[in-house]
């Protein structure tokens, strides 16, 4: 019987496993670090693993790539409070409905105020993200990858899709796509 029963036991000690690390709190979803202390990347986070992000990678400007007002229970309404006391820079970029020209890409002014952000060295390390950490913020940092590090757009969007983005998950998704490979280098990369 005791033979018997070692199965058991050690499914339920994987499962005691697997439970213990499936609260919201075990850390960054779609974490990733795309240039070691210059950029991190990930989705929406508590508040204890949004402070441990800061305080792990030393980050001196979060973007947050959310709108202003969202579901409560979703809010990033805490980051802001959390970066003042600590004075880390806040900066938030919110979703368009349309392009900053007539006919143009509504995530171009995003891309363009990211990119600013970077563009300031005092900035980094620079943490951002919206709620997934998949499309938009996926966007941008496939934006970057292309002006920063030479990369083709067809790498980045490759990149994309190792945090989850789906290219044909829907329309959304499918414009995304067509401006990461459409867009074109605005400066020279910096490697």
């Amino acid at each position: 019987m005791i033979g018997g029963s070692r199965p058991i036991l050690t499914a339920l000690v994987a499962i005691a496993v697997l439970l213990s690390g499936s609260g919201c709190d075990r850390g960054p979803r779609n974490f990733g670090v795309v240039e070691p202390g210059v950029l991190y990347r990930s989705g929406q986070l508590t508040p204890s693993a949004f402070e441990r992000l800061l305080t792990d990678h030393g980050i001196k400007t979060v973007v947050s790539l959310r709108p202003l007002r969202d579901e409560a229970e979703k809010s990033d309404a805490h980051e802001e409070t959390i970066c003042q006391s600590r004075g880390i820079k806040f900066v938030r970029i919110p979703p368009r409905e349309t392009g900053a020209e007539p006919g143009g890409s509504p995530l171009e002014p995003v891309a363009r105020e990211f990119l600013a952000v970077m563009a300031d060295p005092a900035n980094h390390p620079v943490y951002v993200h919206c709620t997934a950490g998949r499309d938009r913020t996926g966007t941008v940092c496939a934006v970057y990858r292309v002006d920063h590090d030479g990369w083709s757009p067809e790498q980045a969007v490759a990149e994309m899709r190792t945090f989850g983005f789906d290219p044909d998950k829907d329309a959304a998704a499918g414009a995304y796509t067509r401006y990461i490979l459409s867009y074109r280098r605005r400066a020279e990369p910096s490697r």
